[in-house]
């Protein structure tokens, strides 16, 4: 199998870190048709990156889809409680990653493009107040050295790392982790996982250069 990443985007850097993860043999390639492409279309319907492609040509898209694919295939090790509610509790908290923190910090990407102009106070307001929302979700789920790392946690590292570093991007230095204790806390935990730092390393290097353009 292959797996087609950049390592801009958080939703593949999420499937890479698990991947390493898991050291799973799949190769990590850049996407074999441009991207934003009819063609990439073409070949790739849902049109974004991770695609995971099988020896067969079958493809597989959506991050979430894709680990939860690695996960049920290459269950040694396990991301995943075996208990159907904290399972459940699991995905709630991927999904929060994906549908609100993220997107609360998509408005400040397409300024960094130069494709709208945004209120990038009022937007920061609002990424403070899911941030405040993913710090008691965190905080309940309990510690991570107790619980241990799951999918969510996996999935949420990149997506901080993006809501985090945009505001620099654009000239905000305020620390938005700062008055969220528990997940200042986790994040600290995660970065000791010589998996999960590679993954943000690469993001890292890859906006500074997206940005430096």
């Amino acid at each position: 199998m292959k797996l087609l990443s950049s390592d801009l985007s958080p939703y593949a850097t999420r499937v890479r870190t698990l991947i390493r993860l898991k050291q799973l043999d799949i190769a990590i390639e850049p996407p074999d048709v441009p991207l934003r492409t009819p063609a990439f279309v073409r070949k790739y319907p849902y049109g974004k990156i991770p695609v995971l492609v099988r020896e067969d040509g079958e493809c597989l898209a959506e991050s979430w889809s894709i680990m939860q694919y690695l996960e049920s295939v290459h269950n040694t090790p396990s991301f995943q409680p075996e208990d159907p509610w904290l399972q459940a509790q699991m995905n709630a908290r991927g999904r929060f990653a994906d549908t609100q923190l993220a997107p609360a910090a998509f408005p400040l990407f397409s300024v960094l493009l130069g494709r709208q102009q945004v209120d990038v106070p009022a937007q920061l307001a609002l990424l403070r107040q899911e941030l405040a929302k993913a710090n008691v979700i965190w905080r309940q789920a309990g510690p991570l050295a107790e619980r241990g790392l799951d999918l969510a946690d996996i999935a949420l590292v990149p997506v901080l790392y993006f809501v985090l570093a945009l505001p620099r991007m654009l000239g905000h230095d305020s620390d938005l982790l700062a008055e969220q204790a528990a997940l200042q806390d986790w994040w600290s935990q995660m970065m000791q996982f010589e998996a999960v730092k590679a993954g943000i390393d690469e993001m890292e290097q890859a906006f500074q250069a997206f940005a430096n353009r």
